[in-house]
């Protein structure tokens, strides 16, 4: 069983202006501007994930994959982590994996997708 989804980037709005949020945005952002932007990430992947809510996993490896837009360089790790993080917690609260520890979340796998529209591919296996 696999469940997969395309995701934009998780964005923040800081000063009137969207950012992408990456982990040198997020440690420095302001709270609430934070809690903004999981909120309305995490309510997106909701949508995303609607369709496989009956789905139950209880061993899985998630790969995601960060397309860029264009040709600048990124830090993978510093986008990844904040899709995976929102990511794994609506998947606990939708009941699709029961947590999100290393026991049931063994693997997590980062990959660079190439350029196209700035999104992050994510795909859920169940491992056995």
């Amino acid at each position: 069983m696999h469940i997969e989804v395309d995701l934009p980037l998780p964005q923040i709005k800081e000063k009137g202006k969207l950012k992408n949020l990456s982990l040198n945005v997020y440690r420095n952002a302001y709270f609430r501007s934070l809690n903004n932007s999981k909120r309305e990430f995490s309510e997106l992947i909701r949508l995303k994930l609607y369709p496989h809510r009956k789905k139950s996993i209880n061993k899985a490896r998630i790969t995601f994959t960060l397309f860029n837009k264009t040709k600048h360089r990124r830090d993978l790790s510093n986008f990844c982590v904040m899709a995976d993080k929102i990511f794994c917690d609506v998947l606990t609260s939708m009941n699709i994996i029961k947590d999100d520890d290393c026991f049931t979340i063994p693997e997590v796998i980062y990959r660079f997708g190439g350029v196209g529209e700035d999104k992050i591919k994510v795909l859920v296996e169940e491992v056995i």
